[in-house]
């Protein structure tokens, strides 16, 4: 009888342990569950918080970074001393200078290229200030953004890549706990 008992006990004790690891497992799956669908929700891509730092510098000074582009293409291209205007008689006193002094050459046979980036860098700084938007709405759904990926480094990882492995993590970890 005292060996049944025993037995009975130690059984008890067994299922007592089963129920708190059941429970222990459904704790478990419901805070996976939590963390996985807060950082599902969030679609977090890689390199996302850093393009959108820089996107925050430029909108947040999207006045002074069109007036720089401005000012920046009329010297180049625009303005009555406008640089690229003033080529045609720059290379014309290299190339006089080239016939007195070889040494000058290599500078007369690059003006093509010169001139050709200064053209490129012109154009670029006439389309760059075109796409800045000084829109308060933009800058304001940046910084929400990255207030979000802010609070998700800081909770799974103090990288934007850590949260995506921790995502992958608890992905498998909650496959494994339901048996998938």
């Amino acid at each position: 009888m005292a060996a049944a008992f025993d037995d009975m006990r130690t059984l008890a004790a067994a299922l007592a342990d089963l129920r708190r690891a059941e429970v222990d497992r459904a704790t478990r799956q419901e805070l996976i569950a939590f963390q996985l669908g807060e950082l599902d929700r969030a679609e977090l891509k890689p390199g996302e918080d850093e393009q959108l730092a820089a996107m925050r510098q430029v909108f947040a000074s999207a006045e002074r970074v069109e007036q720089l582009c401005a000012e920046r293409y009329a010297t180049l291209y625009e303005s009555d001393q406008a640089v690229l205007a003033q080529l045609g008689s720059v290379w014309r006193r290299v190339g006089e200078l080239a016939a007195l002094e070889p040494r000058f050459q290599p500078y007369l046979e690059a003006r093509e290229s010169i001139k050709s980036q200064l053209e490129d860098l012109a154009m670029f700084l006439r389309r760059y200030a075109d796409t800045i938007e000084a829109s308060p709405e933009r800058l304001q759904q940046i910084e929400t953004r990255l207030a979000l990926l802010e609070r998700l480094k800081r909770k799974y990882g103090p990288t934007l890549a850590d949260a995506m492995d921790r995502r992958d993590r608890l992905r498998r970890e909650i496959d494994d706990l339901e048996g998938k």
